[in-house]
């Protein structure tokens, strides 16, 4: 199933021409944190932070002259980007222009709604966050508790909005204004329904409210703009997909805690929109593959193991067997499994992730 990205439209305006560590998985702050709203603003330089403040009040227009590192617009963009895509109560930002001269450097920014209307739905988006976070977050909880809680909320209470996704702009300038939601957490929070940038905006938001080590990722699955989210456990960088869940796709956990070689596998490739380029390689995810399919023994690798997680599922009487293979098979040779374990005559089944993953009926 292909999603898109709304993406920021870069427009530069030249008034006069002038020359102008990460350590153990976490990047070293050159600002005091700061918050907004009670969410911590994710931003490492004054300028990150700048940038950020900004973004987030909705301001259509500040200067930059203090910056001397700003040289060109490349760089600036490097920078907007990744404070636009890791910091989800920047909502819909159409895009910006950076006016520069030998005595000042200004940037200017078109936004879908005025500063008003933004912070409301910034607070609506907050407000129902906690109230989110305070159903399901457990006293003790791990940290991988805490991922799949957020998880499972999303799957469990919003669902994809083909609407929005059907109507085929590429960015938010040619987006129909009611679907202007559809890329950002209030789509999925409070109106339940939202593309992929949605659903990763979300997941990221929650996870920031408690704390934990989460990134907005930007790239394609298979061909089509996606966006999606890498989280840290025990030192490691993994995959979570947010929206290729069971609502939408009808395949659970479909990418979760995978790393960056079962990702590419099944389809999934990141770009460099989400970070800064000098940076982004600390998010590398190339840890043993331990995902969901993995830990839950829910993969076969032959056509007799895969016989072997149908009836194991159907002797726990649910509806669906969830299985991940090593190796795509031929529909007929699942289907004789499925009829031979279930003595149904009638069959069905539902695939993703290049067929590596199926969802089969067993009722």
């Amino acid at each position: 199933m292909l999603r898109k990205l709304a993406r920021v439209a870069i427009v530069v305006v030249v008034l006069a021409a002038v020359c102008l560590s990460f350590s153990g998985g976490r990047v070293k702050a050159a600002v005091k944190p700061v918050d907004y709203m009670g969410v911590r603003v994710v931003a490492h330089t004054p300028l990150e932070q700048k940038l950020a403040l900004n973004l987030l009040a909705g301001n259509t227009k500040f200067s930059l002259t203090e910056f001397k590192e700003i040289k060109d617009m490349a760089y600036l963009g490097d920078r907007v980007n990744k404070v636009i895509a890791q910091n989800p109560l920047i909502l819909g930002v159409i895009n910006f222009g950076y006016q520069y001269s030998s005595k000042s450097k200004v940037m200017t920014v078109q936004y879908t709604e005025n500063a008003t209307r933004m912070k409301k739905k910034q607070q609506a988006v907050v407000g129902q966050s906690k109230k989110i976070l305070d159903s399901v977050i457990k006293p003790r909880m791990t940290d991988r508790q805490k991922f799949k809680a957020i998880y499972d909320y999303l799957d469990a209470n919003a669902q994809y909005d083909f609407d929005a996704f059907n109507e085929g702009s590429v960015t938010l300038r040619d987006t129909t204004p009611k679907y202007w939601t559809a890329y950002n957490p209030y789509g999925v929070l409070v109106e339940k329904n939202g593309v992929c940038q949605s659903y990763s905006s979300s997941f990221q938001l929650l996870s920031t409210m408690l704390g934990l080590n989460s990134i907005v990722v930007t790239g394609t699955m298979d061909g089509g703009a996606h966006s999606w989210n890498k989280v840290k456990l025990n030192g490691q960088w993994v995959h979570i997909d947010p929206t290729s869940n069971r609502t939408n796709n009808g395949i659970p956990y479909m990418l979760y805690e995978a790393n960056d070689t079962f990702a590419k596998s099944i389809g999934y490739e990141e770009d460099k929109a989400f970070w800064t380029d000098k940076e982004i390689g600390m998010f590398a995810s190339k840890g043993k593959l331990n995902d969901y399919y993995t830990q839950n023994k829910l993969v076969a690798v032959s056509l007799g193991e895969l016989k072997d997680k149908i009836a194991e599922a159907k002797s726990r009487n649910v509806d669906y067997a969830y299985i991940r293979t090593e190796q795509k098979f031929a529909p007929n040779e699942v289907f004789a499994l499925l009829r031979e374990v279930t003595l149904l005559g009638k069959v069905s089944m539902t695939t993703s992730g290049n067929g590596k993953y199926l969802a089969l009926s067993l009722k």
